[in-house]
């Protein structure tokens, strides 16, 4: 049996145990979560794109060095529930032997009013605007893939406080409104998406989908409303790519009219899309396995978050691998691409066993605190979206600058409110 095998049956045995459990604890919706993007992200496009391109057949080394991942990612988030919760536990027990009553805590509470989250959205739906009257409209651009890398560079780091805002915002919106959400979600859209920057609305949708999780109103059309997701961000991807002049699949401009051709290559396009990443890694493997960076990788990541920061990981790999000519942005080399670029097989083991680690943490606390604290909410749900685009990119450039900058500006927006409420 080949690796890609036992991945699914892992992956799949904790999707099947977990989906639907309450909370974040062993094989829950956490879990399931992680599982789901496993399967994804690695197994389905493992087992399956061969079959549809002939550049995506991997080798079971590779095959081996994702399972390795993912299994090490859950012992960090178990090593993570055994700190958070069963030593906690097992304290708590030792002391109510010897107390009589056991100390209440203070609850604190903190909500954002339906009038600031109004406030906020316009003002990030306002930046936006002013960005492209600066900056112009990629989406309209001849060439939209060097348009938009254009529009995200000099001044681009503005773009960080408007997501924060415009995310916020509509995830608060779901969570209190489901009609109001869907009025904020729609108006995103089509605002972000003029900057040719399609993966900000995936980001959305996952945290939408999890706030309607989290608060139970998961039905058969909040799953329609994920399969539309991906789909809508798979047919963006396929207009931009075509517009831009590539060649994608022989697909043309006049085709985009066709139903029957779209639908076709949009299929396809996920398959491909899916496989994209892997690929990267396995070129990782075969040409720079003997020019790791032993944490170089992880630098230039974190220095995402700085304006006019240096090349990120992706960008380094695509001129060092020389694949896909000049256009467009980097490689993602996938999480455990950018573990084993830093320090081969041991950083896969170690740094995904960090990563779930921290992962869990977070949005741990961040669950249990939700309740009472939209602050908290929010960084759940971006929790949940930027690990998902971790596993798909690289962990230090995609979940660790988005936790700390949301959190960040998070605490600088209650900092204003609370000045202002005074």
């Amino acid at each position: 049996m080949e690796y890609v095998h036992i991945s699914i049956l892992v992956n799949f045995f904790i999707v099947v145990r977990a989906i639907g459990k309450d909370g974040i604890y062993f094989l829950s919706n956490l879990f399931a979560f992680v599982g789901c993007i496993f399967l994804v992200s690695f197994d389905i496009p493992l087992l399956f794109s061969g079959y549809f391109f002939e550049f995506f057949k991997f080798s079971e080394y590779l095959q081996r060095l994702i399972f390795i991942g993912e299994v090490s990612t859950y012992l960090g988030m178990l090593l993570s529930l055994y700190l958070l919760v069963v030593l906690p536990k097992k304290r708590q027990n030792h002391i109510l032997e010897n107390v009589n009553t056991p100390n209440q805590k203070v609850v604190k509470v903190f909500k954002f009013k339906d009038r600031e989250v109004n406030i906020l959205f316009l003002i990030g739906i306002l930046g936006y605007v002013f960005m492209y009257s600066i900056k112009g409209i990629p989406i309209f651009s001849n060439n939209i893939e060097f348009a938009r890398q254009k529009f995200a560079s000099g001044f681009g780091f503005i773009l960080w406080p408007l997501r924060i805002l415009l995310f916020s915002t509509v995830w608060l919106s779901f969570k209190r409104d489901t009609l109001k959400g869907l009025l904020f979600i729609v108006i995103a859209i089509l605002v972000i998406y003029l900057s040719g920057w399609r993966g900000n609305i995936a980001y959305l949708a996952i945290g939408v989908f999890f706030t309607l999780l989290i608060s139970k109103r998961i039905n058969f059309r909040v799953y329609l409303f994920a399969i539309g997701s991906v789909l809508l961000v798979s047919f963006l991807g396929i207009y931009r790519a075509t517009r831009s002049g590539e060649n994608l699949m022989g697909l043309t401009m006049d085709d985009l009219y066709s139903f029957r051709k779209v639908l076709g290559t949009l299929l396809l396009y996920v398959i491909a899309r899916l496989g994209v990443q892997i690929r990267t890694f396995d070129q990782v493997v075969e040409q720079l396995s003997d020019d790791l960076l032993y944490g170089r990788g992880i630098i230039m990541d974190l220095g995402v978050i700085l304006p006019g920061g240096g090349d990120t990981l992706v960008y380094y790999i695509k001129k060092q691998i020389g694949w896909w000519g000049d256009g467009g942005g980097g490689l993602p080399p996938t999480m455990f691409g950018g573990f084993y670029l830093d320090f081969g097989i041991y950083g896969v083991i170690f740094l995904s066993i960090i990563a779930g680690f921290i992962f869990h943490i977070i949005t741990f606390i961040s669950y249990k605190k939700s309740i009472n604290d939209d602050r908290f909410f929010i960084i759940y749900c971006i929790s949940l979206s930027s690990f998902f685009f971790s596993i798909l990119g690289t962990y230090f450039a995609y979940y660790i600058p988005q936790v700390l900058v949301f959190g960040l500006g998070l605490f600088l927006i209650t900092i204003i409110l609370k000045t202002v409420r005074k």
